[in-house]
């Protein structure tokens, strides 16, 4: 039914929805006295929305999947066994820079004087050093 009704010479075109409301002749094709073709119109074309509903969540799941497929065969393939690699031959290859060092600090500092305020306050219970450097 569904090819039937796409491959009818003369058919309106699906989605005549779109046509201006004020047009006549679209008015007039929209009403049809034959009920059993009405019904096979709306029939195929109910097929034809769920080929195209079906090939879109298709064509999403690919948009979505083949990425995600690629860059994790890429990273176990060919990521990991570099990384390895260069970290048997040179331990200090991803070395932390002493920007990043100082960074580091500074924020551990912050949040030590973000968790020593809150017990000031009264906001987190008490903490001793053991549980303080637990938590940093």
């Amino acid at each position: 039914v569904e090819q039937e009704f796409r491959n009818q010479p003369g058919n309106t075109p699906r989605d005549k929805w779109i046509t201006p409301l004020l047009d006549f002749r679209a008015v007039a094709g929209a009403i049809d006295p034959d009920q059993e073709r009405t019904e096979d119109n709306l029939q195929g074309e109910a097929l034809a929305n769920k080929d195209e509903s079906q090939t879109a969540i298709r064509y999403a799941a690919q948009l979505i999947g083949i990425p995600l497929v690629t860059g994790f065969i890429v990273s176990r393939a060919l990521a990991d066994p570099v990384l390895n690699f260069t970290l048997q031959n040179n331990e200090d290859a991803f070395a932390m820079t002493d920007r990043q060092k100082v960074e580091g600090a500074h924020a551990v500092h912050v949040e030590e004087a973000r968790l020593r305020m809150d017990v000031a306050i009264g906001k987190a219970p008490p903490l001793n050093e053991e549980k303080m450097l637990e938590h940093l």
